[in-house]
């Protein structure tokens, strides 16, 4: 039996156990964090909402071409900075992983809603 198979067997039984043994008053207050573990130990190899971390589940798997790192967890982001100070005028984190180019327009247009100032250059990776 493959080592992964196995730890989600153990896993199961864990989170059953535990399920079992609390009360219902302490059940309730950790109903969310049983969701996850529920949702953790169900999910498949390719479910599109798969959990990579407990603690931190909005982040998602950013396939790479990187020959070293092929694939890296986190979020995409979009900032918007002066050239001259190099101040931040807009931050967003990006909840799916978008190209890159798709995201510049959105981001001119809510600069020039903010700084009332028509951004001249817009840079982004060509990734």
């Amino acid at each position: 039996m493959p080592a992964a198979h196995r730890i989600k067997i153990i896993t199961d039984r864990i989170v059953r156990n535990l399920d079992k043994k609390i009360g219902s008053l302490i059940k309730e207050k950790y109903e969310v964090l049983f969701s996850v573990f529920n949702r953790v130990v169900a999910q498949e190899k390719n479910n599109c909402n798969r959990i990579y971390i407990i603690h931190q589940l909005h982040l998602k798997c950013i396939a790479k071409v990187k020959e070293a790192k092929k694939y890296e967890f986190g979020n995409k982001s979009a900032i918007v900075k002066t050239k001259e100070s190099g101040i931040i005028v807009r931050a967003m984190a990006l909840l799916e992983n978008v190209y890159d180019g798709d995201t510049l327009l959105p981001q001119v247009e809510q600069t020039e809603k903010i700084t009332m100032h028509k951004p001249m250059i817009g840079i982004v990776q060509r990734g």
